[in-house]
């Protein structure tokens, strides 16, 4: 399941970038939107990807310690 997600979110993020870097959107979503657009575009994207990274590494934990404690 976790994979599917990540899976998921790695398309969107890729697609996301895409679009950030096209050739010819490029220069007017800078231009219009300015570099904290696109940084917090950027952003958004890492901050996915570091959180269900975060949040699967929690849940094999807590099984992790669930099992041990029984």
């Amino acid at each position: 399941m976790v994979v599917l997600i990540l899976l998921l979110v790695a398309l969107a993020g890729g697609t996301q970038m895409m679009t950030l870097n096209h050739v010819y959107a490029d220069e007017t979503i800078s231009a219009r939107a300015g570099l904290r657009y696109v940084v917090l575009s950027y952003v958004a994207i890492v901050s996915s990807f570091i959180l269900i990274i975060v949040g699967t590494l929690q849940g094999w934990r807590r099984r992790r310690l669930g099992v041990a404690a029984r």
